[in-house]
């Protein structure tokens, strides 16, 4: 677990998005430094068995609006008139699952993403620092499962200090491709393995519902929805979107403990 001493105002205490970061296999800790870049992949991509170190990004799932029984006939006739070529039908045991095509190419950022609300986080109040916000000490479990999904090894985190520099990066370097529509948003884990569902919500928001075997990712996703940037498009090549961030954030970890490196990277924020 790290311990990280914290001002909160109460508002903060129930919203604030107080940690993130991205965690990044050892080899591309140069090339992220060199570039300045990182990159948008896609549910498609993450859809794909995995090939190389990034078994934390497959989810075969990825992109599903519905999970309904084969003898809903009409449901998936529904939807097949609906969006004829761009559905996507799955076989799966007794049931079929839907995705669209269009959804599956939106370009789409992924990070961990810790908020002050999270049932697991413990509170000590150290100071009252003035009438609206007080020094809290922050207790923080931390397991390194999560390493162990994206790296074999030795791992990188970049590391997104201040949330508002962060949105106002992707905006700016996105803004100069004409790309200005963004969607961001915690992932909402709920139970649909083997069961029906179908996503509450409209188009393309089944992007952040993900299974609750991968809540301990603790994800927070930010989606292009903007057209021209839609990988589906025969102008984009790679299903890669890039994003300046600052190469100071780009850090290797030497300890394989997750732990050790927040409380290090805690310790040298908050200096």
């Amino acid at each position: 677990m790290i311990e990280w001493d914290k001002v909160l105002t109460e508002d903060e205490l129930q919203t604030a998005e107080i940690l993130r970061f991205k965690i990044i296999d050892q080899k591309y800790i140069d090339l992220t430094r060199q570039s300045g870049e990182i990159n948008f992949g896609c549910a498609e991509i993450y859809a794909k068995p995995p090939s190389d170190f990034s078994k934390g990004n497959y989810d075969k799932d990825e992109g599903l609006f519905a999970r309904v029984s084969k003898d809903n006939h009409k449901y998936i006739k529904e939807q097949e008139d609906k969006y004829k070529h761009d559905l996507i039908k799955i076989e799966n045991g007794k049931l079929i699952d839907l995705k669209l095509y269009s959804v599956m190419n939106i370009p789409t950022f992924c990070y961990y993403a810790l908020f002050a609300d999270d049932p697991e986080i413990n509170y000590s109040v150290e100071q009252i620092v003035n009438e609206e916000a007080t020094l809290h000490k922050l207790v923080i479990p931390f397991g390194n499962k999560i390493i162990n999904d994206f790296s074999n090894g030795p791992f990188g985190i970049v590391w997104f200090q201040n949330n508002d520099d962060f949105y106002s990066s992707i905006k700016l370097t996105l803004g100069r491709e004409n790309i200005f529509s963004i969607l961001s948003k915690r992932i909402e884990y709920v139970d649909r393995i083997d069961k029906e569902w179908i996503c509450p919500d409209d188009h393309p928001m089944e992007l952040f519902y993900k299974d609750d075997s991968f809540s301990y990712q603790k994800e927070k996703r930010l989606i292009i929805t903007d057209e021209i940037a839609n990988f589906s498009a025969s102008k984009v090549k790679n299903k890669v979107v890039k994003i300046n961030i600052s190469k100071e954030n780009v850090y290797e970890v030497k300890s394989s403990s997750l732990e050790i490196a927040i409380n290090y990277y805690t310790k040298l924020y908050e200096s």
